[in-house]
Parts: structure tokens; C-alpha cells; sequence
């Protein structure tokens, strides 16, 4: 257990170097402006694009490891029936790399005038597991959630929420 607590700190660094490096993890001094407007509207002093990632499959890999762990989705019991779904197209490569490791199916929503899962059945009881690449107001969490309930409302949705950065917890520093 150790061991992974340490690998789940490294992979933390290696991510904000990597993120920083690729000139996609930008943060001002407290003293500026609100610079960066958020997709949820919000103005904030740092910004984070995770799409880098996926150009990055050893990484994205290491990482969907260590949200496995954290996350304790590994320990979940699975009723056969059980998905990922990405909330925006940002985590469509999260959830697939989520799901390679859990054995789960992935899905993912399309974010056109009204969120949906158009081209994926859930079928029957279908346990759902969602996530996003960057969470700050939970908004796109909450539409899919109640886009996919409202068309498999026999459908459980799952916690927690996996994410490569839940801003959050940032915000709370």
C-alpha cells in the first residue's frame, strides 16, 4: 500500500511537470486579474488543459492507474453491466483508459444542444461511473448525470467521480 501511495504522489509530480513543460498548466500570482474564463463561466488565476495527456499514452496510462487506486474503483463490485461514461469529450480518453484497467465499458456524452448518449445502449441495471477531465462546479457532471437517467432511469450512477483535476479541491487552498 505504500508503495502505490508513493507511486500515486509521483505520478502527481510527473503529471504538473508534464502539464507545465507542454505549456498547458498556466497559474498568476494572486496579485493579477482573474484571467482565464472556465467552460463553467467562472474567472480564475490558473488554468489547466489536460489534453496533452492523451498525446502521452505511458502517461495517461500511469495516471488512469493511480485514479484506479485512489479512487478504490478497483475494489468495486461489478454486476457485468458497468460503464465509464465521459461527461465532455475532454475525458473520452480518460474513461476508455479507466475502463481498459477495471474492465468496465466506456462511453462517452455529445455535447449538442441537449447533452446525450445517442450511440451507446446501457441496457438494463447498468451501473455508471462518470468522469471529466477538469471538475469545478460539478455542471456537466450533473447534466449528464440526469441526461443519462432520464433515458436508463433504472440506471445507478456511481461515486466518485474520477478526474484528472477536480479544481474543487483547488479552490479550497
Amino acid at each position: 500500500m505504500e508503495n502505490m501511495a508513493r507511486f500515486c504522489s509521483d505520478i502527481s509530480i510527473e503529471t504538473v511537470k508534464f502539464l507545465k513543460d507542454s505549456g498547458c498548466f498556466w497559474m498568476w500570482d494572486t496579485g493579477h486579474k482573474h484571467i482565464a474564463k472556465l467552460v463553467s463561466g467562472r474567472l480564475s488565476n490558473y488554468y489547466i488543459d489536460c489534453s496533452p495527456i492523451f498525446s502521452n499514452p505511458k502517461l495517461q496510462d500511469r495516471i488512469s492507474k493511480a485514479i484506479v487506486h485512489l479512487s478504490r474503483l478497483d475494489e468495486c463490485v461489478l454486476s457485468g453491466n458497468d460503464w465509464i461514461i465521459a461527461a465532455s469529450y475532454g475525458a473520452t480518453g480518460l474513461a476508455q483508459s479507466l475502463a481498459r484497467i477495471v474492465y468496465m465499458k466506456a462511453a462517452y456524452m455529445e455535447p449538442d444542444s441537449k447533452l446525450g448518449l445517442r450511440r451507446f445502449e446501457l441496457g438494463k441495471n447498468a451501473k455508471v461511473w462518470l468522469c471529466d477531465d477538469v471538475v469545478t462546479t460539478c455542471g456537466t457532471l450533473f447534466r449528464a448525470r440526469n441526461a443519462i437517467l432520464n433515458r436508463f432511469p433504472d440506471s445507478e450512477i456511481q461515486k466518485p467521480i474520477l478526474t484528472y483535476v477536480d479544481r474543487r479541491e483547488l479552490e479550497r487552498l
